[in-house]
C-alpha cells in the first residue's frame, strides 16, 4: 500500500485502520499455529508483519544465569544471542524452538517469532538491520 499526497486512493486514515497488534507474552506451538493459519488467510501482496522482541534477558533478577556474570559475560550473550538469531533468519521454526529448549533463552518475544516464522512463506528472506 503506498500513500501519495494527491490522487491517493489509500487514505492515511485507511492505512491506520489497517494496522492491527497482536500481543501475547506466551503460548504454545498449537496457539502459534492457529494465529498463524489465521493470519495467513488474512495477509495480502504487500502487507507487512513484524515480530518485535527483546534478546536473551541476563541476570539474577531474570532467573537466568547459564553462564558466570564475568568479563565474558557481553561474549557470552551475544553468541548466545546469535544462535537465536540465526535459526529466524533460516526460517526454521523447530531449530529455533529446540534452540530455546536446549539453552533456556528468555527472549520476551518467542511466541510472536513463532508466529512469525509459521506464517512466513518458504521464499521469505531475513536480514539483520541497525
Amino acid at each position: 500500500m503506498s500513500l501519495h499526497k494527491e490522487n491517493s486512493s489509500v487514505s492515511v486514515r485507511e492505512c491506520l485502520r489497517r494496522i492491527s497488534e497482536i500481543s501475547f507474552s506466551s503460548s504454545g506451538p498449537r496457539v502459534n499455529q492457529t494465529v498463524a493459519d489465521a493470519l495467513k488467510e488474512e495477509l495480502r501482496p504487500g502487507d507487512l508483519l513484524i515480530a518485535s522482541s527483546d534478546n536473551t534477558h541476563y541476570g539474577e533478577r531474570f532467573d537466568y544465569l547459564p553462564f558466570p556474570t564475568d568479563g565474558n559475560a557481553a561474549d557470552n550473550l551475544e553468541r548466545l544471542d546469535m544462535g537465536a538469531v540465526e535459526r529466524i533468519l533460516a526460517l526454521d521454526l523447530p531449530g529455533y524452538a529446540d534452540y530455546k529448549e536446549e539453552t533456556g533463552i528468555t527472549t520476551c518475544g518467542y511466541s510472536g517469532i513463532c508466529v512469525l516464522l509459521a506464517t512466513l512463506p518458504p521464499s521469505a528472506t531475513g536480514t539483520i538491520t541497525g
